[in-house]
C-alpha cells in the first residue's frame, strides 16, 4: 500500500486548517451573514485548488444562499457568487444544475448590465461552454457566433473578450468535426 504524499497534505491542510476554519466562522460568524459568506467563499476557494470540489460546492451553495437571502437577486456580490455556484456545479460533473445557473447567470447579468456589457458576454460565453461539454454543439455555436460577433463589435477585434469568444468558436467548430471551419478560428 503506497502512501500519496500530495493526498496527506491536502488531507492534513482539511484537517488541521480548513475545517477548524470553518467551526470559528460557524461559532463567531454566524450572526453575521455576509463575513460569513465571504469568509465561505475564501474557504471555497482553497478546496477548489486543492482539487476537493464537492466541499468547494457545498460551501458555494451556501454562500449563494446567503448572499441572496441578505442582498437580493441584483447585488454585485449575488450575481458573482452565482456565477461562481455555476462554475463550481461544472467542475463537479453536475452538468445538467450548471447549465441551469449560467442561464441564470446571463439573464441575470443581461437584466444588471444590458445586452453589450462584458459580465453578459462573458455570460452567454460560459452558457456556450456548457452546451458545447454536454454535447449540443448546434447551441453553443449560434451563442459563439453571436457572442464573437458582438464583442468585436463592441470591444475591437483586439480585445481578449474577442478573441474569448472566437477561442470558443473554434473548440465548438472541432468538436462538431468540423475542422476547416474551426481553423481559422
Amino acid at each position: 500500500h503506497r502512501i500519496d504524499a500530495t493526498d496527506t497534505a491536502v488531507d492534513l491542510i482539511d484537517a488541521s486548517i480548513l475545517k477548524p476554519a470553518l467551526a470559528v466562522i460557524d461559532e463567531q460568524f454566524g450572526r453575521q451573514p455576509l463575513v460569513d459568506a465571504q469568509l465561505r467563499d475564501a474557504i471555497s476557494d482553497d478546496y477548489d485548488t486543492m482539487g476537493r470540489y464537492e466541499a468547494s460546492l457545498a460551501l458555494q451553495r451556501d454562500v449563494y444562499a446567503k448572499r441572496l437571502r441578505v442582498l437580493g437577486h441584483d447585488a454585485p456580490d449575488t450575481e458573482v457568487s452565482l456565477r461562481d455556484l455555476a462554475n463550481e456545479l461544472e467542475t463537479s460533473g453536475r452538468l445538467e444544475e450548471a447549465e441551469g445557473r449560467f442561464r441564470e447567470a446571463y439573464a441575470t447579468s443581461r437584466r444588471l448590465h444590458g445586452e453589450d456589457s462584458r459580465p453578459t458576454l462573458e455570460a452567454m460565453l460560459r452558457l456556450a461552454g456548457i452546451l458545447d461539454h454536454r454535447g449540443r454543439f448546434a447551441q453553443a455555436e449560434v451563442l459563439d457566433r453571436y457572442v464573437a460577433a458582438r464583442a468585436e463589435r463592441v470591444f475591437g477585434a483586439h480585445d481578449h473578450k474577442t478573441f474569448s469568444a472566437a477561442q470558443e468558436l473554434g473548440r465548438v467548430l472541432q468538436d462538431e468535426g468540423r475542422l476547416q471551419e474551426a481553423e481559422p478560428w
